[in-house]
């Protein structure tokens, strides 16, 4: 024996007992996680099986393969492998229970139907193995387990080997044999039915189930249901082991859990709630996506989700007050807990309402169970409400109770100084950091003591700043993005910011306020230098100075008639600069309100503009760049670009010199008064800095430049087109804006990203120079952000994952009655009234997934002629990162197989449930640019820009033929229904068809224009449809163009073919749907975004993506839009229906996703 009992392995498992001695290849015990505090199995394999380097890979590859099938309720669940004093052990789920042949030798099962019902529930774990390419290579009695309660069968050692079709037939024959010869002795039944004894000797595990379930119903009369996936306590356990793999940053298999338990099992709130919050983590779920989501669990657990979504608005700084709402209706319906008060107070105290905070935080002490951090949040509370004194004798006395807490030591630091001590301060800083070396506010305090800055503002020697340099480097070791801890840094030390191994962007800016501009969009931003004055400008040309205190509006500007595109506040907040697309500049005085210039020169829209003491910039349309004096606004001097385009961007570095950037990015410094180029930089954007230096940004990367000389000092790459658009004081932060709309802040010294505002979409934005706040315009909102860490005393908190919370739930006996009874209803064709009692069934925990009742509910939904209002789509692959930009994607074998290709790559077969790559597809010398996949699965059909044609069998996955006709790149491949026949149309407007068996060339034609995709009709027909728009029903069989139409005048986006039914959409925001034989318009109707994409699902939902990562669904007799949901953060590059229950996408950041989708019905005939 390997292990004794009370053996404690790797510090973290304890092993309780051995499970087994028979066999020689492993040995298993039951082990104890002292850290999760669960059971599990721990199977140790005999080193023979593993003797060299390349048995070991392999084996242990076979082991993972056990890995991927979580989720499957039948199988046992296998969490990791990993090595144990040098043996390979594998980690399982202990199963209380034992195995199928010592269950019948206790005369457990003396039944046919309970039998069947193993073997149904035996079947279905290999089935899903089989879906995932494995089988099971060593099935038998000894490997199925029962466990205690008869509650659930579960198939273990799944030792798997890759997919033998024939082999996993065979093993599964032979199991069934040997299973029922030895049950004969002990079942009630003499002998077995004739169509059982048939399944027996020939299965074929694709049906088996189904076979099953109906000899189940002819011999009981009942039907088979599938049982309930697991009961509340096991769910709340799955949750429990998912946080576990959040300690040790697991987070794909936390992932996988979470997800199973919400769609396979009775669905769990904390399961739901934590799911969502991981995908917000992770950047897959927007905060409003998280929100709408998560918004039905208040329902089911009030407190907890009222207090989880509460502590998501103090550390995400939205919904404040709709959270503060929540907890306080929260407090209405039930008694108050210590967490809902807590978060009362800290809700009041973010949303700046002192006194309640303070009254509550009261409340809070007047608990048994309160500890230091509540008399630290009374203390900030008073400090940020003006009283001082009582913050300092609140710290004192949570002093004497806790005189540990390192919060309230702090507080008491500040209390020290201010009364003078600042030997007792620097001692009492000193202790705290000695004590707490690793939390970043100790090091804080101490690095602002010794610097004189933030709290402790005084005189200090070069001593002292040294000391300040060490604190502040530990700060940003821990923090890189803590502009506070930077700008002390480089007050104190001339050395270069330590770099740091790892950069998370800290979520620190917090949302303080927002209101609305009226009615319009916001199209320009700006805010004075210490944000005590906001404009904004809007698309019709108005502007609004707002007061940056209470967000009330000053002055309304209504000079301009058109599109506001820039506006600039003086240095000294007295005047304003604005411009617009209706080729002027305005010039406006900020103290009385009054429009001081109107300059008028440009012949086309002015895009952009910058302000000095003396000066007007402006860049415009026209491709001119003028300076204006800003006295007497007459026009000094105008420099054309040259046949260079537009100007995209314009900055005064002092008073002789100003730049410009063209529209192909190339940025010029040049004299005002002599109009000479003195140097060429790179830039589509610039901002000019108070210290002599050019910040700039292209498509490629941030540059900073010396002004006097025109060198570059440093490039940051940024891997994304980002817009300049504010430059702190010290010119070290740069705020920039991406084309996702997302607002970055950026360190330019250390070149790093320090702040991303992932939860906020902006097409405008600013900052002040002293980076303390961030002004944001979404729509018609602004939104003011304020830098947390800045405060004296923060209140932060984070979202967390919500802890299990047991329930046992009992199975419901009237179920099989119910299910029969609709049934019976269904057979008299009364389906209304079936679909009233499958869908009660269905919000049974349990059965919310069950794939038969969800099936009758679509069936009774369709016969009762009811509509679909809505839609539910859920998630049910992970997301794949692939390392190049997807351009194609098909699937097969129900969306488990992906057929992709990006760029210049070779074609992938991809299975998305292991994320294995199972094959390449190599022949395109260049980039692939068409690809389709047969309706049978059989073919997959390529075109690329090396102007050839390839056919693949994916079967045998190898080339099938190859075609190099084209003179140009292949835009569109098609293969039809029947497999006989392939078309291709490339950039000239040839299109060539094929035969597929023969390999030779049918048919050809020349088309006036390039073409944008082909589709096949019929067997005689294509759909031929141009870039300018036509669309033509080409006969090949005659060569004739029987029927044209151009329902578009743009060019197409996407054009698809169902039935008899065409669908189009272009740039023109508009969806067109055609009758296939006579190109004839059916319908109709106007989207409000562009569409990539479209599809059609039951022949009556159009699908469609947007360029923002959208999915919605319109009925095609309205043209209503249904639903739409965020599929992917950026552009739906490619998606996939398959069986119009399916959607496959991918998107430009190169993410896939395989998504569920189910109606949900108006009862309304």
């Amino acid at each position: 024996m390997l292990w004794q009992d009370e053996d404690i392995l790797v510090q973290k498992y304890k092993v309780i007992c051995a499970l087994d001695s028979q066999n020689t290849k492993h040995k298993s015990y039951k082990i104890y996680d002292i850290n999760w505090d669960r059971p599990f199995r721990l199977k140790c394999f005999c080193p023979s099986l593993y003797a060299d380097a390349q048995k070991e890979k392999q084996f242990i590859y076979f082991l993972k393969k056990w890995i991927s099938l979580s989720g499957c309720h039948e199988i046992v669940n296998v969490y990791y492998v990993r090595k144990i004093d040098e043996y390979i052990c594998l980690i399982s789920e202990y199963v209380e229970g034992s195995n199928l042949r010592q269950h019948m030798a206790n005369g457990n099962v003396t039944s046919l139907p309970s039998l069947i019902d193993i073997v149904i529930k035996v079947t279905q774990a290999l089935y899903h193995a089989a879906n995932t390419n494995m089988v099971h290579a060593n099935l038998k009695h000894e490997n199925i387990i029962i466990s205690r309660g008869n509650s659930s069968v579960k198939v273990s050692d799944f030792l798997c080997m890759d997919n033998d079709q024939q082999k996993g037939e065979d093993n599964y024959k032979q199991f069934l044999q040997g299973l029922f010869a030895l049950s004969m002795d002990t079942l009630q039944e003499n002998e077995l039915p004739p169509t059982l004894q048939h399944f027996i000797d020939s299965p074929c595990l694709e049906i088996a189930v189904e076979q099953l379930k109906q000899i189940y119903e002819e011999i009981t009369g009942e039907l088979h249901l599938d049982s309930v996936k697991s009961s509340r306590f096991e769910i709340e356990q799955a949750n429990k082991q998912a946080l576990s793999y959040i300690e040790v940053d697991d987070e794909d298999r936390a992932a996988q859990l979470w997800f199973a338990n919400m769609t396979q099992t009775p669905p769990s709130v904390s399961a739901t709630w934590n799911w969502h919050l991981l995908n917000f983590r992770r950047g897959l779920e927007t905060l409003d996506q998280f929100l709408d989501d998560t918004t039905h669990l208040v329902e089911q657990d009030i407190e907890r989700i009222s207090c989880a979504k509460a502590l998501l608005a103090l550390e995400t700084g939205s919904c404040l007050e709709e959270s503060l709402d929540e907890i306080l209706f929260c407090h209405s319906q039930m008694p108050k807990t210590l967490v809902s008060q807590r978060l009362e107070g800290e809700l009041y105290f973010r949303l700046g309402e002192h006194e309640k905070a303070i009254a509550t935080f009261e409340e809070v002490l007047q608990h048994s169970d309160c500890n230091g951090d509540d008399w630290y949040r009374l203390g900030a509370a008073f400090y940020e409400y003006q009283e001082t004194e009582k913050a300092f004798a609140t710290w004192e006395k949570g002093h004497e109770l806790h005189p540990n807490h390192m919060l309230i030591l702090l507080g008491r630091a500040t209390h020290f100084f201010h009364k003078g001590q600042l030997e007792e301060t620097q001692n009492l800083l000193e202790k705290v950091t000695e004590k707490y070396p690793n939390i970043f506010w100790a090091n804080l305090h101490a690095a602002e003591f010794f610097s004189g800055q933030g709290l402790y503002d005084r005189e200090v020697t070069k001593e002292s700043q040294e000391k300040a340099s060490h604190y502040y480097r530990q700060v940003i070791c821990d923090n890189p993005n803590m502009i506070r801890a930077i700008r002390g840094f480089h007050t104190c030390s001339n050395e270069e910011i330590p770099e740091v191994e790892s950069l998370d962007i800290l979520e620190g800016w917090m949302q303080a306020a927002y209101f609305d501009h009226p009615e319009n969009l916001i199209t320009a931003m700006d805010a004075s230098q210490d944000g005590s004055i906001i404009a904004s400008g809007d698309c019709e040309g108005n502007i609004i100075i707002w007061d940056g205190v209470d967000h009330t509006p000053l002055f309304g500007f209504g000079e301009h008639d058109k599109h506001i595109s820039q506006i600039k506040i003086n240095s000294d907040n007295s005047k304003l600069v604005s411009a617009s697309w209706d080729h002027t500049i305005c010039l406006w005085d900020l103290t009385t309100g009054e429009c001081i210039h109107h300059l008028q020169g440009h012949s086309d829209r002015v895009d952009s503009i910058d302000i000095s003491q003396n000066y007007i910039a402006s860049g415009s349309w026209d491709g001119t760049c003028k300076v204006w004096d800003i006295n007497t606004g007459e026009c000094l001097t105008t420099i054309d670009s040259g046949g260079s385009g537009w100007i995209k961007d314009v900055a005064l570095c002092d008073d002789h010199h100003a730049i410009y950037c063209d529209e192909h990015e190339n940025m010029y410094l040049w004299d005002i008064q002599t109009q000479k180029v003195l140097y060429n930089m790179r830039g589509g954007s610039v901002i000019a800095g108070n210290n002599g230096e050019l910040v700039s940004t292209d498509e490629e990367a941030i540059y900073v430049w010396e002004s006097q000389t025109g060198e570059l000092l440093s490039q940051i790459e940024t891997y994304d087109h980002e817009t300049a658009l504010s430059l702190s004081e010290d010119g070290y932060f740069l705020l920039t804006r991406n084309e996702d709309d997302m607002l970055k802040i950026w360190y330019l010294p250390l070149k790093y990203c320090i702040t991303i505002l992932f939860n906020e979409e902006a097409l405008c934005g600013a900052m002040t120079h002293n980076v303390k706040t961030l002004v944001s315009a979404n729509g018609c909102t602004i939104s003011i952000w304020n830098n947390i860490f800045e405060q004296a005393f923060p209140l932060r908190r984070k979202a967390c994952f919500l802890q299990p919370k047991t329930n046992q739930i009992a199975v419901p006996a009237l179920i099989p009655q119910k299910m029969r009874q609709a049934q019976i209803l269904c057979n008299e064709e009364k389906y209304a009234e079936a679909y009233k009692i499958f869908c009660s069934l269905q919000r049974i925990p349990g059965y919310e997934a069950n794939a038969r009742i969800t099936e009758e509910i679509k069936k009774c939904a369709m016969h009762s002629e009811f509509d679909i209002e809505g839609v539910k789509a859920c998630i049910l692959r992970k997301m794949i990162h692939t390392p190049q930009q997807i351009w194609h994607l098909d699937s097969i074998d129900n969306g488990n197989i992906a057929v992709m290709s990006s760029g210049d790559d070779p074609i992938k077969i991809l299975n998305l449930q292991t994320d294995y790559d199972l094959d390449v597809l190599e022949g395109h010398k260049r980039t692939i640019s068409a690809l389709q996949i047969s309706q049978s699965g059989k073919f997959a059909v390529s075109g690329g820009w090396d102007q050839c044609v390839y056919v693949w069998d994916l079967e045998h996955r190898n080339k099938h033929a190859m075609w190099s006709l084209h003179e140009n790149w292949v835009n569109s491949v098609c293969i039809s229904a029947c497999e006989k026949y392939v078309l291709s149309g490339d950039r000239n407007g040839h299109v060539f068809l094929y035969d597929v068996q023969s390999k030779q060339l049918q048919a050809q034609r020349k088309f006036t224009d390039s073409i944008y995709k082909i589709l096949f009709a019929d067997n005689e027909k294509a759909i031929v449809c141009e870039w300018n728009g036509n669309i033509h029903l080409w006969n090949f069989s005659t060569d004739t163009i029987e029927k044209s139409a151009r329902p578009h005048q743009r060019h197409l986006l996407d054009v698809i073919k169902k039935q008899q039914l065409i669908v189009v959409t272009s740039r023109s925001k508009k969806i067109s749907i055609l009758h296939a034989q006579t190109m004839d318009i059916v319908t109709e109707f106007n989207v409000d975004n562009i569409l990539k994409n479209i599809d059609i699902i039951d022949e009556s939902i159009i699908l469609g993506t947007t360029y923002t990562g959208k999915i919605c669904f319109w009925k095609i007799d309205s043209g209503e839009c249904i639903y739409e949901f965020q599929a992917h953060r950026s552009d739906i590059s490619v998606f996939k229906v398959i069986d119009d229950r399916l959607v496959l996408t991918a998107s430009d950041s190169n993410e896939v996703c395989l998504f569920e989708i189910d109606w949900i019905w108006s009862e309304v005939s």
